[in-house]
């Protein structure tokens, strides 16, 4: 990919957009809470709703602030136009809703676990011991690196799981002398940031994408998805387009045609861990705890402790980090001052700003309002309308942040079902799921662009293979939600 020079005291076009975006932003919540009456078709309320969400959609599309300052909009905002404070008001308006929320305990809480798992190294170890797994054949050494990435997104950061993989996947690819443009050398390093997607959709806790989406679907509904009933719907399609994926990549790249590896290296890497820190022993048994119960909550934890929600679980195992030493000696614990600055606070913010704006929308009657204009739609086949929604929200991927485009195309899908009388559920997942498949383009995601800084792939291959993937994942999720998920999961 071709970088523009930019000459010093120039600005760069993305500099300028975002300003532009900043002022628009401004200008947008002036006008309409200042000087312009609300329609004759829209109660006062809806529209001052709107000019705070408006800037703030604008604000997170060109980036004119960092996200989570601007998902603070709705708290900073709605006062200067009588909108609400930091009480509820008799209009139902709660500016402070996102920080009340389960989602924003468990994002924090689970937040600390991870941070302990990655600096004590067990996701590393893990990846590796996966990937030693999978010897001899090209084929089978790509598969490898599939589902230890896919495994490792489930439960860490996209990014990270990206990160570990790809010195490895370049040892390998340098060892068999593939170079820049080696369809084997593209296989390998594109199946990494598409699994770093397509893992992170199987848990609630895979991404933030996943963790914002619960959160509105929890406003939406009244009903908080449990890890289990994620996990039955999600898994079946996950596990499905990993091979789907492999299969593509596999004849795309004629990778089954390409001699076999070296395994050596991964062995090799595996050995220079040496044996189990302490850290890595404890993290993995809080955490292997943490997934036994609030997959089996109600069989092992409801009968004796029967207010603990999936919630108060994870946020006690994340917590729990706190309080177990790492070293003692050291006085090291598994989580510290140092260990939580892995958390990602702007993407914390940014859930409690979209939950925020998703109830403003649903008591503002600004939901119900979209559903009255989705009449047209009545008529629609249902797998049309899914279908629908998955292209424009796996297209709007490419160019905007995964959580921005759900958190803005939750609220529109949840008043189409309720217009068109059908189970909501398929269609939040469908967005939630869709926005994850950026497939094509280094800039749509950061597992995206640090695969292709490895410089052993090519722009043309990423783009095309990752539109090929990408529908073929449209058209497996429409078939999987429809059949073993419906079958696997009392959502639907």
């Amino acid at each position: 990919m071709s970088t523009q020079k930019i000459e010093k005291g120039e600005v760069s076009n993305s500099k300028k957009i975002s300003v532009i975006g900043l002022y628009v932003g401004l200008v947008v919540y002036i006008v309409m809470g200042f000087i312009v009456p609300s329609p004759a078709a829209m109660g006062e309320v809806a529209w001052k709703v709107l000019a705070v969400c408006i800037p703030m959609i604008i604000w997170w599309v060109t980036t004119a602030m960092p996200l989570g300052f601007a998902a603070m909009a709705p708290m900073f905002l709605s006062p200067w136009i009588g909108l609400a404070s930091e009480k509820v008001g008799e209009n139902g308006v709660n500016i402070m809703y996102g920080w009340t929320q389960n989602t924003t305990i468990v994002m924090f809480a689970i937040g600390c676990l991870s941070a302990a798992i990655v600096t004590t190294g067990l996701h590393k170890r893990v990846a590796l011991t996966i990937l030693n797994a999978f010897k001899g054949k090209t084929t089978v050494v790509l598969l490898g690196f599939m589902i230890a990435c896919g495994v490792i997104s489930m439960f860490i950061s996209n990014t990270t799981s990206c990160a570990i993989l790809v010195p490895i996947a370049v040892a390998i690819c340098t060892s068999l002398g593939l170079k820049k443009g080696d369809p084997v050398a593209s296989a390998i390093m594109v199946s990494l940031p598409f699994m770093a997607s397509i893992g992170g959709m199987a848990t609630p806790i895979g991404s933030g994408t996943n963790v914002s989406a619960m959160g509105l679907m929890e406003n939406f509904t009244g009903h908080y998805v449990s890890f289990a009933e994620w996990l039955s719907a999600a898994l079946p399609f996950v596990v499905l387009a990993t091979f789907f994926t492999w299969f593509i990549l596999v004849k795309f790249f004629k990778v089954d045609k390409a001699p076999a590896t070296d395994p050596s290296i991964v062995e090799n890497a595996l050995k220079d861990l040496g044996k189990m820190s302490s850290g890595e022993k404890k993290s993995a048994i809080i955490f292997v705890l943490m997934l036994i119960c609030v997959i089996f909550r109600k069989q092992i934890i409801t009968p004796f402790f029967g207010k603990a929600t999936d919630p108060i679980i994870m946020c006690t195992f994340g917590m729990s980090t706190l309080f177990i030493p790492k070293d003692w000696q050291k006085r090291e614990f598994m989580a510290d001052s140092n260990t939580v600055k892995h958390i990602n606070i702007d993407t914390l913010l940014l859930l409690v700003g979209g939950q925020t704006m998703g109830h403003m929308f649903q008591v503002s009657g600004i939901t119900q309002l979209i559903a009255d204009r989705m009449g047209f739609m009545a008529n629609w086949n249902s797998f049309a309308i899914i279908a629908l929604i998955c292209v424009l929200c796996s297209v709007l991927t490419e160019f905007m942040t995964n959580q921005i485009i759900a958190l803005a195309f939750l609220p529109v899908v949840n008043a189409l079902a309720a217009s068109l009388g059908t189970n909501p559920w398929i269609m939040y997942f469908g967005v939630t799921l869709s926005v994850s498949l950026a497939f094509m383009f280094p800039s749509a995601t950061p597992p995206n662009a640090f695969a292709f800084s490895s410089g052993m792939l090519e722009f043309k291959d990423m783009a095309v293979v990752g539109f090929i993937v990408k529908i073929a994942l449209i058209i497996l999720f429409i078939i999987v939600f429809n059949t073993l998920s419906r079958l696997f999961c009392p959502l639907f």
